[in-house]
């Protein structure tokens, strides 16, 4: 009797273990922005630190941050198992001769939904260099923007089992003037840093709408169902 009652405490005792394993703090910023991961410090009604699964470090003050919560990590294992079998073509495909990091992007042209894209293209490249991974936005349309893309806009991407992944640009390069088929377009690339959970996400669920932030202004994509493949293909070679 002794020893089913030990069992029975052993296995109580794993299951919240696991659980607990499976929950992870997610910090909800005012500024629209989620991060995940770990907070590894908080000084009580002044500032936390956290860390995320990639290994980065943030500080936020309490006044940046809308609420705290802790969440269930969702399991992508069986997802991405299936897709691990991908066969990729990859655009970048190298390794660093002196660091041994490895190098590789894939890209995505994207059948475009926005009503005044009339000449161009929307490619998003998954971009993965060692442990560090980004989304790299391309546009070049027939049309001048009112606005320009700024450091903090932000890439949304809605999946079809509801979750939103979002990032922020990190850096943008300066708008260009081309010509396409002998039109003029006009070239806007923005750089937006992702970490490996929202990229594990990506990869076990399709894509339904993509919306990118310019300064004020906002600027949304359906997502064919061909693309959405495309996407969560590309998502998953950068992980393999």
């Amino acid at each position: 009797m002794k020893k089913i009652y030990f069992l029975i405490c052993i296995l109580c005792f794993s299951a919240m273990s696991i659980q607990a394993q499976n929950l992870k703090d997610v910090v909800y910023l005012k500024n629209g922005g989620i991060i995940h991961g770990v907070i590894i410090e908080q000084i009580p009604n002044q500032s936390i630190k956290i860390k995320t699964n990639d290994g980065n470090l943030f500080f936020y003050n309490l006044t940046e941050v809308e609420k705290m919560e802790k969440e269930e990590v969702a399991n992508t294992k069986d997802n991405l198992q299936e897709l691990k079998n991908v066969q990729c073509k990859y655009d970048i495909n190298e390794t660093d001769p002196i660091s041994g990091n490895q190098h590789r992007s894939k890209l995505v042209n994207l059948e475009t939904t926005i009503p005044f894209v009339t000449v161009g293209y929307w490619a998003l490249l998954f971009d993965r260099n060692g442990d560090s991974f980004k989304i790299n936005s391309s546009w070049q349309y027939a049309a001048q923007l009112p606005d320009d893309i700024v450091i903090g806009d932000s890439l949304i991407i809605k999946l079809d089992n509801g979750k939103i992944v979002k990032c922020f640009a990190s850096a943008v390069s300066p708008k260009k003037s081309g010509y396409i088929d002998n039109q003029a377009v006009t070239i806007y690339k923005s750089f937006y840093p992702i970490n490996i959970e929202d990229i594990k996400l990506l990869a076990s669920s399709k894509a339904e709408f993509i919306r990118m932030h310019i300064s004020a202004m906002h600027y949304d994509n359906k997502v064919k169902d061909k693309t959405a493949i495309k996407l969560q293909n590309a998502a998953a070679c950068i992980l393999q």
